[in-house]
Formats: C-alpha cells, structure tokens, sequence
C-alpha cells in the first residue's frame, strides 16, 4: 500500500515586492504538486508575512517521485477587484525530497515568473517525505475564492504536524541484511540466438512504499568477462592506450565495434566463466564416532583446488549454505567430487561422496532464475549407495551471478584454502557516513563556583566530540562571569552516536587545571541548518559530574547552578573536505536539500594488473596479494584480493551518479598483508591512479593501461600497470552545462569562508572519521588506504612541491611573457610585414575603438579552434616532470618523507633548516625590492625629496594642460607609433645603457651605507664611461657631443613615460573618488513610533510611521544636473493639508490649485532654491512649479512632522495643481518617475 506523502510546511517570507500601490501587498503562498492545490491564509498588508502552515500530499507514484516538482507561487491579493497578481515563485524538483529527520527550513529566494517580471525576496519552506499511516493529506481548497482562506486551517496544519517526528524517525527495518551486487543479463557463447522472455508488467508483486525506500543505495559492481588482451609491459612511464575484446566487443579508438554476440549492459570487464558449487546442507548421516555421533563437514574438490566448508560438532543433519566458485579457466579436472567428511583430531574420516562430471553441468545465466538444489544419496569410495543425503546445487555461470559476491573463489586464494580466508578477500562496496560540521560558539559563563573562594577563576573551555578536542583561550576578563565568543568547529557523522561535552576548567597552575562543571548535550538534538541565518543561542546548566550532566532528568531540574552560554549547530550548507579540494571527488553540501540532479553515470571496469612488483616472499618466491580501492562521492569500492599473483585479472565493473564534471575518481593498488592471520600489519600501497572527469569525452570507452608511479626516498618507481576502461555518460547535456557555470564549492563556503587553519584541521578530523566508521565493516576498509585514497598528507611541506608549484606558476605567466616577447620583436622590425599589420591593426582598433573587444574574444576563439587539433587524446597522467619527481636530490626526498615531528637527527634538521632560511630570504627580498618600489612611487608627491616633488608637480601640470587640449586618439596614435618606430631611429644600445644607469642609481642607492655607496658609484662611474666608448666605436658617426644630448633626450623620454603611467592612474583615482563624491549614501536610521489619535493626516494616502519600524535618513540627495531622475509624489500646501505646517520658503499657506513643490533635503539645499523656479518633465509635458517648502529626508516620525516617515532622498512633492498641468489621470495620482532641472 502507498502510504507515501510529501509534507510542505509553509513557514513565511520576507522583502516582498509591494503591489497595492501603498508600498504593501495582500500575500498568500499557493502550493502545487501532483496535480493537487492548497494555499494559504492571506495576510493584509504585510511584505513580511508569517504563516507557519502545514500541507500534505499524496503521491500517486513514489517512481516517479524524482521527475515530479513542486511549486510554490507566492500572490498578491486584491481586495477590491478579486484579482491577483504573482510576486514570485519557487520550483523544487523531486530529488531534493528528503525524509523528515533531513528536513530544514530553507528560505529560497524567488524567481520571475516572466522575463519583463519584477521580483525580490525569499520564500520560507520545510520540504520532507513521509509514510505515516496516521497522517491525512490536505483537503484541496477551492481555486476560486482565495477570500475563504481562514487561519483555522493553520491550526490543523499544526496539529498534524505534531504527529511527524514520532513516524518518520522509526528505524529502517527490524531486518537489515547486508546489501548484495546485483547483475543481468551477460552474453553467452552457447545461448546467443536465445531470447529470454519478459514477464508482463502486470505479474509484479505489489511493491510497499516508505519513506526509507527513498533513500538511494549504493549500486552493486557489474562484471562481465573480455577475451585476454594484455599486451606487453611498456619501459616509460607513458599512458598506453589499448583495444581489448570486452563483454560488447573491441575497443577500438573508444569506440566499441560490436561482434556477432548480443551486447552486454555490462560491456566494460571481461566476461569469466565459474563452475558454482552450493552446498545447502545434508540429513540422515551415518554415525563415525565410537560416542554415536560425528563433526561433519563438506570439501568440495575440482583438480588441485578444493575449497572446505566450517564443520559442525556432533550433527546429523548440519546446514551449510555455502558457494564455491571455481574459475573455468583453471579447471585442471573432468570430474567434480563433493564430499563428506568428519573432523577428526588425527586424520579425518570419509563419509561419503557425490560426483558430477563436468560436461553434464547445465549452465546458468541471469536473469535465469536461481537452480534449485537437488538431494544426492552419498556413495562410498566404490561407488556404492551408503547412508545419508545431501543437498547440491550445481551449475556453470559468470561473475554475473547473484552467488557470486559471497562466494569461495578458487582464482583468489591458494589451493587447500579454507573458508576462512574467504572473508578477508571478498569485494565489497562501502559507503561514507554523511558528514556534518559542528559549529559551536561559546560565548559566556554565568556564577562560576570554584574550590578557591578567595581568588578569581582563569577560566576556558574544553569542547569535545568523539577523538576531537579544542579549547578556547583562557578568558581575558578575570571573573565569576566570564566572556570568551569563540568558534569552534568540529566534524560528525551520521548517525549522531556523539555527545558533545563541554567542560569549563581553572588554570590553577602550571599544568594544573580544575574543573568546574560540564556540558553534555547529544548531538541528534542539535538544531540544523542549510544556509546562514541566525540560531538561538541557549543557556545550559554546569553539572560538577558526568554521570550527573548525561542524566536528563538531572538535566531537566529547576536549580540554581553555573550556567555556560553556547550557540551550537549543525552546518548543513558545507560540503566536507574529507580530500584535496583540486582532488576531490564530491562537491555536494551535507543537507540534501541543496542537492541538484545527478548530470551523468561513471563506469569504470577494472580488468587487471601486470608487471607488479613482489611485495613479499611466500615459499621461497617473490609473489603479492593484491586488490583494488576506487573511490567516487561517497561511494567506496573493493576488488577481491588476488593472492600469489603478479598480474592478476579482477574483471570487476562499477558505476556511480555523476553531479559535478569538476571532481576525480581516484582508483589505489594494495597489497593484502591481514592473511597471515595478525591484524596488526598495515596493507601496502602499490600505487594509485586519478582520472579527473572533466577531461573524459561523453559516450567514448577509455582502455588504457595506467602506469602505477610512486615515490620512494630513493627516486620515482614503476610497480606495475593497471588496465582500467572508464565510460562517462551525461544523462542531461544542459544540466552539466549549467553546471560549468557554478562556483565549485557550495554557496556557505563564500558566504562564510572557512579559513585555511580550519579547513585544513577539519579535513584531518573528517579523514579520521570516515576511517573510524568504515574500519567497522567487515571486511574492514583500512585506515591507511583511506587516508592514502584521500591524500591525507598533502598538506605537508615538501621542497619537491614548491618546485613544482613555483614553476606551473610560471607556467601560468609564459603567455604573458611570449605576449611582450612579441610586442618587442614587432618593435625591433623583426619582421617587417608583421610590423606593418600591427600598426594598421592599432590604427583601426584606435579610430574604432568598439572593435577592441570583439577582436580579443575573435582571437580567443581562433586559438581555441586551432588548438583542436593538438588536443589530449588521453586522460592526464601523472607527468614526473611536472612534478619535479625525476629531478629531485635524495636529501629533499628524505626531507619529504620524513615524519612529524622530524626522527633525523639534529645536525641535519639544522642543515635542512638553514636551506629553509636561504629560500625564505631570496623571497624576502624579492618581497622587499617591490615594497622599495611602491614606496618611491608614494615619494614622489610626499616631499620627501623638494626637488623630485617639485619637478614631478610640475610635470604633471603640464601633461594635464596638454592632455586636455590634445584628443586622446591622437596621442594614443603617435605613442604607439612612437613605440614601434624603426630601429634606425632609435639609439644604440650603448647609449640606452646610460640612461638605464641614470634612473636605475638613484634606486639603488637608498638606504645605502655611505662607504658603500661612494664605491658603489664610482664602479657605475667607470661602467658609464666604458658604455660610452663603447658607443664610439658601434656609432662612429656621433661625437660625444651628440651621445650625451641623445642621453638627455632618452632620459627625458624615459622620465616622461613612466610619469604619464602614474598620471593615467592618478587620473583614474581622481575620477573614482569623484564620482563616489557625487554618490550619496544614507546618513542613518531612526525608530518609529506610533501616532497619538488624531495625528498623522493621511490626505493623499500618506505613511504613518510604524511603532519599531526603522527608517532610513539622508542628508544628500543624487547630484542635480539639466535632467534630474527623480519621485513626484502628491501633498497638500494649504490649510487643513496632509502637509501640516505653513510653507518653510514664505511661512504662508498655498492653494491645491498653484502649482508648487518641496524638495528632498539635498535638493532644497538649505533654501538655496527657496521660491525659485523648476521645470518637471513627465508624462509626455511640463510644467513649471516654485519650490516653496522641503520634504525633510533628516527627520520624521515626531510632532513637527506630523508622525511622518522622513522623505526619501529623490522626492519632488507637488501639489494637484501639477499633477494636472501634467496630464496624469486622477486615479493614478500617487507616484510617478519624472525628471526635473531648475528653470
């Protein structure tokens, strides 16, 4: 039965867009879903409204709950005609629907329902799933009359919403058993031309809708089996691409071609044959043992591979259950023996035995249904019928099979193996709790109690979640009443089986503390929030014990005790960095609400490894046992452990939802060291594969061979290949687009920034989380393979990567630099065709100036489309020369790889620290020459040097007065003509070097020691001369007459260039300042207050000011010019008027029928425009009015402004002698835009 329900709770907006002309509007929220309709009460005049209702509704078809959306359209209700018009709505699709326990208030801010609509503020909504049998759906209201919507529905809303909490917080299921890997249907060589037939849909069983059937699973791994096509080992450490025979065919450039066999779902692993073995249980046994009785258990036996059942102590009729798969190619026997046997202390005894020969054995393959067991009389070694039964099930399959997952492999242990091993090599899927930020701000004590009475405490705080612990700092203020306002911020996952604890403690001495009280407050109870508005902070009572603080009931009791002030709350709007943030492979915040549709779906086929490299000696060889970890999202994998393999084959396929192009998924090689039977030793890592997402073309099939390059401390190595095939398929092209488009962390991660201190502690707390709760399934996901998956040590310093790091920004800049490289051979006449197209290109771009952008973006687009064809055509790969691992020295790498805090001893620690400080000098005065410059730059106006002020004051004087009166394409025209002028033109290049020394000296020189500057100089002196003789022997038709007069020339060039740069930017300055001089900003706010009865005419429907309600003051108003935009509004100047008082300008009254105006304050200009005369455009006409009063923008809200508002600061208030000068019809008197300018 479909008890399935959506639940809407209606809790108000905020800032809404006025409609009713009266700067309010009559709001009410209309909610549609599933072809259902509900709305709520209306609230009259209120932009701000509050409704707090609650609505349900039925969901026809939980399917399809994903492609269905909800609306909620916020209106605006008229009174007078019935009508309504919309103010906004919100559209929330299907898979942001999230159970009850998930569910927080959003406020969403609303979207246009048109293009041309005005739309501003924010709707509040709770949004949850629910299968509560006692919870009723909302009774539709009629679409016709929203006047009949009454509180009183609210009132149900919330009766029944009581009821939620209690049914959607029961538990998944009494019976949770452990989720399997499901697979279909494989191609198969004998049944290739056979169809399997479809049941119709009507003979499905009637499916139980729940809440909890909503939640997304983990999908299971798919695996089909390829014809072996492992091609030789490559000597570099290049990405190979290659073209093996998959389950749907060849690859081959990406592209599957298909073959003659039906194609796989599951067409990216190798498809592989198994000979299945169930072994269900046994009955009527005879009896072995003197005590009449026997230990029975089963060995199943194919060749030189036998695998064993566990036995049973003194039983008859056991029941095994069991599933031995036998891979077909290694099959090294025609006959497979199953048989009984008893467990004995010296030698177990025969019981009996069943055979099968294996070209009797029919094959099986999904979606087949499962075959049944048969019961088999038991022989003895003669084949003769003994006593005793047992059950078998016997069939050839595919790793496809559902009994495949669970089951004993004979490909993945050593012959004689038991059953045991079996559990420490399965493949597994895991998946990562959903992790949550804690942010905790405590913020004050209250009556602290200390042992000591005669001394105050030095308090601090102690918070405390799981294995995390952080204190704030000791208060400032020594008080019984101490203040901290700390922030704290911890990791948790869910479910919340934490407690926070908080203890407030006493420095009483060095390494001595006191506690005070504690705090223990259970973290399921902490409120949750998606975005960043405000949480109620709470005042929690100091227990002195634990036991005391975890007891509720002591908790609950009215006392007087300590108290601590915290804020505490459950950030939701984060995504939590449990990996690098260039690594990571999921970007999606905690709160599910906030999700978007998944873009595509990820496959990766992991078919094998070759070439690793022996990681341990078993019997005398070199020899590994190895699987696979490959992480996406929250989605954590497992290959099964091949042992005594250097190239093993897994032939394993996954899948995952894509959300975000901009993530990795990042595939890890280890070796198994828990099958000695000791948990103590740590897995060895191998080595790891990324493949970022972004750079996968959609729809192609990816086969490369992946080199597995890790770094050691003595150099990069090789250990191994591994063959992986990837596919990404985008489900929605324009929902990936959009994506593009969005910044690449969730919206809280730049509304409220976590610093790089936190971010970086926070990702080692979520590290350890994670690795805590996944080191509880069985088998365990070590903690040493998630934290090498997650790149838990990225963060370290390493002389390696700041190498690495220094030269990709370099990197970053070489366009720049070409760029000017360029430029100065175009300058140089180079080329000189080259140079003539530059200068006609600059001529056109300077007369039309409009073609300067569309020319750039044209460039732009040319290099990207000419790029095409150099484009990757493989995945990136680890490149050991951009990352300096080729050219490293080994010191560096011990250095790297070197714990923390260092074990080497303190001669290289000092060694290794002095080359720390070299570095950090060269950038300490890289740092410094560019502070020294800037400097000099502010110099030249501070006066620091009269004379260099003077001249520069000077100079700028002049370039402003020949700037003005020059156009600008005309100096824009000879500059750059001036730049790229022949070198026949321009000096030798031994004459240049003087005029470099000349301005570079005086540089040089300050804040020099005397001694040194005087060497210094005559070291430049003999180097001037020196350039000089040399510029008579490269221009021996200049005297030194002329050189020197070049050189003053140059130097004036040169002083005037460098100074027109500071002039632009100056000019630049001063034309910002200015026009932020003219911007006018509010001055202040002021509170409302109610009118006394009989205040407040409200004439020419007039605002009365609101008790509590601040208002905005100003003291400017926008700067007048010949066509001012400004507000007319319409106010009475005479007798009786809404407009109080007689006229400021004349202190007399004025008829309704002249035309006159006040002015905002700005405008009014102290009655600088008193009685004179302005004209107003509007309409279509004019009209000429006398400013007779001011419409005070400073104050309001008192007596002598009749308890009005004050005036905002674009206001012409006019009398109806305007308005109809003006043209305006009577009923649209009120506001209109005009523009004004004094007469």
């Amino acid at each position: 039965m479909n008890n399935l329900k959506l639940g809407v709770e209606v809790v108000g907006a905020h800032d809404l867009m006025p409609k009713d002309g009266q700067g309010s509007a009559n709001t009410f929220v209309e909610l549609r879903f599933d072809h259902q309709k509900f709305r709520t009460a209306i609230k009259d005049k209120d932009l701000s409204p509050v409704w707090n209702e609650s609505f349900y509704f039925n969901i026809s078809d939980p399917n399809k709950l994903s492609n269905l959306s909800l609306e909620a359209i916020v209106y605006h209700h008229n009174r007078e005609n019935s009508s309504q018009s919309i103010l906004g709505k919100v559209r929330l699709t299907g898979t942001s629907f999230v159970p009850y326990s998930d569910a927080v208030v959003l406020h969403y801010p609303l979207e246009k329902q048109g293009i041309l609509s005005r739309v501003k503020g924010e709707l509040g909504l709770k949004v949850f799933v629910t299968d509560g049998p006692s919870i009723r759906s909302s009774n539709p209201l009629p679409a016709t009359e929203p006047s009949l919507f009454s509180d009183s529905r609210a009132a149900q809303s919330q009766a029944s919403e009581q009821q939620i909490p209690n049914v959607a917080q029961k538990p998944l299921s009494d019976n949770k058993s452990e989720s399997r890997q499901t697979f279909h249907h494989l191609p198969n060589p004998s049944q290739s031309q056979k169809q399997q037939p479809v049941p119709p849909a009507g003979t499905q069983a009637p499916m139980d809708y729940g809440i909890h059937e909503m939640k997304s699973e983990p999908q299971a791994p798919r695996v089909v089996r390829m014809f072996s096509g492992s091609s030789a080992q490559p000597v570099d450490y290049a990405l190979k691409e290659t073209s093996p025979f998959l389950g749907g065919g060849q690859v081959v450039g990406g592209r599957v071609i298909r073959g003659d066999r039906p194609s796989s779902s599951y067409d990216l692993v190798e498809q592989m044959k198994y000979l299945y073995v169930r072994v269900v249980k046994a009955r009527d046994l005879p009896t072995m043992d003197v005590t009449g009785s026997l230990d029975p258990y089963v060995e199943v036996k194919v060749g030189n591979y036998k695998g064993i059942t566990k036995h049973f102590e003194k039983n008859k009729n056991p029941e095994w259950n069991e599933v031995f798969a036998f891979a077909g190619d290694r099959l090294q026997s025609s006959v497979l023996e199953v048989m009984v046997k008893d467990k004995d202390l010296v030698k177990d005894d025969f019981v009996g035995i069943v055979r099968f020969d294996r070209n009797e054995v029919p094959t099986r393959v999904p979606p087949d249904s499962p075959l049944a067991p048969e019961w088999y009389r038991l022989e003895d070694k003669k084949g003769e019928k003994i006593k005793g039964e047992l059950m078998l099930a016997v069939w050839y399959g595919t790793q496809a099979d559902e009994a495949f997952p669970d089951a004993w492999h004979s490909d993945a242990i050593s012959p004689d193996s038991s059953s045991f091993i079996s559990t420490l090599i399965r493949s597994k899927v895991y998946h990562s709790p959903r992790l949550w930020y804690v942010r905790v701000k405590v913020i004050e004590a209250q009556d602290l109690v200390v042992s000591d009475k005669n001394r105050f405490p030095d308090a601090y705080v102690k918070v405390q979640i799981g294995n995390q612990v952080l204190k704030t700092k000791i208060a400032q203020s020594r008080t019984m009443n101490p203040v901290w306002n700390e922030e704290l911020m911890f990791v948790a996952a869910e479910p919340f089986d934490d407690h926070l604890i908080l203890v407030v403690e006493d420095r009483t001495g060095p390494n001595k503390d006191e506690s005070i009280g504690k705090v223990v407050i259970p973290l399921n109870t902490i409120e949750k929030r998606a975005d960043d508005h405000i949480i109620r902070s709470r005042w929690f009572g100091l227990e002195k014990s634990m036991s005391a603080a975890m007891d509720e009931h002591q908790v609950k009791k009215d006392k007087f005790s300590s108290r601590l002030h915290l804020q505490v709350v459950l950030d939701g709007g984060y995504h939590v960095l449990d990996e690098s943030t260039h690594y990571s492979s999921d970007l999606r915040p905690t709160a599910k609400q906030l999700w978007k549709p998944p873009i595509g779906v990820l496959e990766l086929g992991v078919l094998n490894a070759v070439g690793l490299h022996p990681m341990k000696t078993r019997e005398g060889k070199g020899t590994s046992d190895t699987y696979c970890v490959a992480k996406y999202g929250q989605k954590w994998i497992r290959t099964r452990t091949i042992i005594n393999s250097l190239s093993p084959k897994y032939n394993e396929q996954y899948t995952w939802e894509v959300f975000d192009p901009a993530t990795v998924l990042i595939v890890g090689v280890f070796d198994n060291n828990q099958l000695g039977g000791s948990n103590d030793n740590k897995d060895t890592k191998i080595g790891k594969v990324r493949i970022r997402l972004s750079t996968l073309e959609t729809g192609r099939v990816y086969t490369h061979s992946y080199p597995l390059l890790v770094l050691h401390p003595s150099g990069v190595k090789k250990m191994g290949e591994l063959h992986l095939a990837i596919r990404f398929s985008n489900t929605s092209f324009t929902n990936m687009v959009f994506q593009y488009s969005r910044p690449l962390l969730p919206k809280m991660h730049y509304v409220r920034p976590l610093t790089v201190m936190q971010q970086d502690m926070l990702r080692h707390q979520a590290v350890n989380v994670v690795a805590a709760r996944l080191g509880r399934s069985e088998p365990p996901l070590r903690k040493e393979v998630i934290e090498y998956i997650s790149d838990a040590d990225s963060h370290l310093w390493s002389m390696r990567r700041s190498k690495a790091n220094f030269f990709r920004l370099m990197s970053v800049f070489s366009g720049l630099l070409s760029v000017g490289k360029w430029f100065g051979e175009v300058c140089m006449w180079k080329n000189p065709i080259t140079t003539v197209l530059v200068q006609i290109l600059f001529v056109m771009l300077l007369y039309f100036p409009e073609l300067i952008l569309p020319t750039a973006f044209l460039y732009m687009f040319l290099i990207g489309v000419w790029n095409y064809r150099f484009r990757p055509r493989y995945p990136p790969h680890m490149d050991t020369r951009i990352s300096h691992a080729d050219a490293v020295n080994p010191d560096e790498l011990d250095e790297e790889f070197d714990t923390f805090p260092s074990r080497q001893s303190p001669e290289i620690v000092r060694f290794r620290y002095d080359r720390l400080r070299s570095v950090a000098g060269r950038i300490q005065t890289v740092v410094g020459d560019v502070a020294t410059q800037g400097e000099r730059v502010q110099a030249l106006l501070s006066w620091r040097d009269p004379r260099a002020t003077t001249i520069f004051l000077i100079f700028c004087l002049v370039v402003a007065i020949v700037l003005y009166a020059t156009p600008f394409q005309v100096l824009a025209l000879l500059g750059g003509f001036y730049f790229m002028r022949h070198p026949r033109q321009k000096p030798c290049k031994g004459v240049r070097s003087g005029w470099q020394y000349m301005s570079i000296s005086p540089q040089l020189l300050s804040g020099t020691p005397k001694a040194f500057q005087t060497a210094f100089e005559a070291s430049l002196h003999s180097s001037a001369m020196q350039q000089h003789r040399l510029a008579r022997i490269s221009c021996p038709a200049k005297s030194f007459k002329a050189i020197t007069d070049i050189q003053k020339s140059e130097r004036m060039k040169a002083f005037s260039m460098k100074s027109s740069v500071f002039l632009l930017a100056i000019l630049v300055l001063t034309y910002t300042l200015h026009i932020e001089a003219q911007q006018c900003h509010p001055s202040g706010q002021i509170r409302g207050t109610n009118p006394p009865p009989d205040q407040c005419n409200q004439e020419n429907d007039s605002d009365c000011c609101k008790n509590g309600k601040y208002y905005t003051t100003y003291k400017c108003s926008p700067p007048a010019s010949s066509s001012t935009k400004a507000t007319l509004t319409l106010n009475s100047f005479q007798k009786g008027g809404d407009g109080g008082a007689p006229s400021e300008c004349d202190n007399q009254y004025h008829s309704d029928d002249t035309p006159v105006v006040a002015l905002s304050t700005g405008w009014y200009s102290n009655r600088n425009r008193c009685l004179n005369h302005i004209n107003i455009h509007g309409n279509g006409t004019s009209v000429k009015a006398k400013v007779v009063d001011e419409c005070d923008s400073t104050m309001g809200c008192d007596s002598d402004h009749d308890y009005q508002p004050p005036c905002p600061n674009n206001i012409v208030d006019a009398s109806k002698a305007v308005w109809k000068a003006l043209g305006v019809p009577q009923s649209d008197w009120g506001e209109m835009d005009i523009y004004w300018s004094d007469a």
